[in-house]
């Protein structure tokens, strides 16, 4: 949000700069603050793009332990069903867990086009 003057034609400076520039005697002083707010301002920026790819990565960690553990359910719910006497519907939910399985490993990495 941005704070208006009075006539609300013009934003209102950020603090820093506007408290240097009323105190700054000499411009180098202001050139010093404003590129010292830049430097800032890219150091925060970039600490927060760290933070959002480490968490987009721990998510895309967590959902592939996820999938496999699905897949490799399947499987053995399928040989399970293979052992105790139902051979086509064992290997059906087998195949179609490892089927499926593969299918995500092929097609998941792939951004939508658009």
């Amino acid at each position: 949000m941005i704070a208006h003057t009075a006539d609300a034609r013009r934003p209102v400076p950020y603090r820093p700069v506007a408290d240097v520039a009323c105190a700054a005697s000499h411009e180098h002083a202001l050139v010093t603050a404003v590129l010292y707010e830049l430097a800032e301002q890219g150091r925060h920026r970039r600490a927060v793009e760290t933070a959002v790819v480490a968490g987009s990565e721990r998510r895309a960690d967590r959902g592939q332990v996820l999938a496999a553990a699905v897949v490799l359910l399947g499987v053995v719910v399928g040989l399970v069903a293979i052992l105790a006497g139902a051979p086509v519907p064992g290997a059906g939910l087998a195949a179609t867990a490892l089927g499926s399985g593969a299918l995500a490993y092929g097609v998941g990495g792939r951004a939508p086009r658009g």
